[in-house]
């Protein structure tokens, strides 16, 4: 399975990568808002993280992994960090695909906690889309991979400070009582800790002799330091009982949580009904979808969809018409759809985000519209192909878009003025929150998140190829 623990964008492993602020209409380039957005017309609650568009969304990783959008690096084979950005991170759009939890601090500034799998992105929005859309998309998710740190590598919080590098004054020059006392208190407290930050200042002021004073007193340093750590050990405690022992949540706690300096945990036990909330919220999407939600996903009402009903392979998008990363999946899409459409259903869900204002849920409208004529594709390849051109005019692009691929234009332009579609908008809605869809483009292939990076051309015939092996079908050739 996938792993999720993830926006967005999983398989029951540890956690994984998320998907964007929360789904609201429209979230491009702040991509993950730092705010929860929720899906147009929607009031119900959503999880705590987005893919691409719209919140910040936990991603589950599936067979084949390229650089997920902004992010290369295998999630299956990356460590669950956890990192707590700093408030300059957090005002700059910093989407981490994994989970996010964002919090006011007491004294006003915000922090996240996120425990990652694999790499953690931090995407600006200007990276987010090409050169020719950054204009007006302004809640969408950055370019997943405009700024990719490797699984273990220095947390957000210590991201901001200048390295440190022997005799540069950041810490002090290797060897000598001093340097001795810093790195025990630092391997002892966490490199990340206030402690560690403190022994080392101390260490570049301080003479030898005060050094060699200090390393005779240890430890009672040391001792003060365990006291302080029990926080973890509670918090670790704490979790596991509330989501279970037996989760990958709960094991992705016990590895990673030893090694938060005490003060992370100190903060997250002062939140942690907000921890916890999101804990389970990342271990559901961790998990497939049942069975009969599976079934709903690919067969409930008029999607837009091809491939044979009876396909052993079920694909199931969620995506929105001004969200940039779900214009590079419709293009790998359209790239591959003569190839699989004989082997692979591929249903289309709608999922209009707020932040992308009411010219996306009129483009969902208009291609449930033209699919009623037979034209569902038409639309969309046209409606992803000129997102500037749909932000910017809206229903005046979207009726010339219909009479460019020959719609009966009366009953196309009813069907808008009487929204006609919108009902199958809503339960396109409600299906993406109780499959724990949190950003766009989702998509899951038989029952589970797949992870795949639109940008590469490679990654969804990968993940097809994938699943038709599993499911014993043969592969078809590669267009040529």
């Amino acid at each position: 399975m996938p792993s999720v623990i993830g926006h967005a964008p999983g398989p029951p492993r540890a956690a994984g990568p998320i998907r964007e602020p929360r789904r609201t209409a429209g979230s491009p380039p702040n991509h993950r808002e730092r705010r929860r957005a929720r899906p147009a017309g929607r009031s119900g609650q959503h999880g705590a993280a987005g893919l691409w568009c719209a919140r910040f969304v936990l991603r589950p990783t599936a067979g084949a992994r390229g650089p997920r959008t902004g992010g290369d690096g295998k999630d299956d084979e990356g460590e669950h960090v956890m990192t707590e950005p700093t408030k300059k991170e957090s005002e700059s759009n910093l989407p981490l695909v994994g989970l996010g939890l964002v919090l006011a601090a007491a004294a006003g500034v915000a922090v996240g906690w996120f425990w990652h799998k694999g790499t953690v992105k931090s995407e600006s929005p200007a990276a987010t889309q090409p050169a020719d859309k950054t204009a007006g998309s302004s809640a969408t998710a950055s370019a997943r991979g405009a700024t990719s740190i490797p699984a273990g590598a220095v947390p957000a919080d210590r991201a901001a400070q200048p390295a440190s590098t022997a005799g540069s004054g950041n810490e002090p020059a290797a060897g000598g009582p001093c340097a001795d006392y810093g790195q025990r208190v630092c391997d002892a407290a966490g490199e990340a800790s206030e402690k560690c930050r403190t022994a080392r200042a101390a260490g570049e002021m301080l003479p030898a002799a005060a050094c060699e004073a200090a390393l005779a007193e240890i430890g009672t340093t040391l001792a003060q330091i365990e006291e302080a750590k029990k926080s973890c050990t509670e918090l670790q405690e704490r979790l596991c009982k509330d989501i279970g022992e037996d989760t990958e949540s709960c094991k992705m706690v016990r590895e990673q949580t030893p090694r938060f300096p005490p003060e992370r945990c100190q903060s997250m036990l002062g939140q942690y009904d907000a921890v916890l909330k999101d804990l389970q919220r990342m271990e559901n999407r961790n998990k497939p979808l049942d069975p009969g939600l599976a079934t709903k996903l690919a067969t409930a009402g008029e999607p837009g969809a091809f491939g044979p009903p009876d396909a052993k392979v079920v694909a199931v998008e969620f995506s929105a018409f001004l969200c940039p990363f779900c214009r590079y999946m419709a293009e790998a899409v359209e790239a591959v759809r003569d190839r699989y459409k004989n082997v692979v259903r591929f249903v289309f869900r709608q999922f209009p985000l707020q932040g992308h204002g009411p010219n996306e849920r009129l483009a969902a409208a208009a291609t449930l519209a033209a699919g009623a004529q037979g034209k569902f594709w038409q639309m969309h390849d046209l409606l992803f192909a000129n997102q500037d051109k749909l932000r910017e005019n809206g229903r005046a692009a979207i009726e010339e878009f219909a009479q460019q691929i020959g719609l009966d234009m009366n009953a196309f332009k009813a069907a808008l003025d009487n929204n006609t579609f919108e009902a199958a908008i809503q339960a396109d809605l409600a299906l993406g929150e109780e499959a724990f869809v949190d950003g766009t483009p989702t998509l899951f292939i038989n029952g589970k998140r797949a992870n795949v990076n639109p940008r590469d051309p490679a990654s969804l015939p990968a993940a097809f190829d994938a699943a038709l092996t599993e499911a014993g079908v043969p592969i078809p050739p590669a267009n040529p």
